[in-house]
């Protein structure tokens, strides 16, 4: 017999610890678009970089740097789809 034990749910922000472990891939059309206009945005500036210099050490930090924001807007773009919690203990 499964006891029915109450466990914990950590939020960050209101969202699950656990879905900020997970891949949300977008369904909906209007996610869809944003992710496309990030990604896009995010290519034209790596881009530019790559174009108005030729220190190739700092172009690899720039274009690293557009990836991690490109990551993270992505990321918050999925978090605001995701329903949001008020609890801290599931049944």
């Amino acid at each position: 017999m499964k006891e029915n034990i109450k466990r914990p749910v950590y939020l960050i922000q209101g969202i699950a610890l656990e879905d900020h472990f997970k891949y949300h891939p977008p369904k909906e059309k209007s996610r869809i678009v944003k992710h496309d206009i990030i990604n896009k945005a995010a290519l034209d500036f790596a881009k530019t970089v790559c174009q108005v210099t030729d220190n190739e050490q700092y172009i690899v930090m720039a274009i690293q740097f557009i990836q991690q924001a490109r990551m993270v807007t992505n990321q918050a773009i999925t978090f605001d789809s995701l329903p949001k919690r008020n609890i801290s203990v599931l049944d």
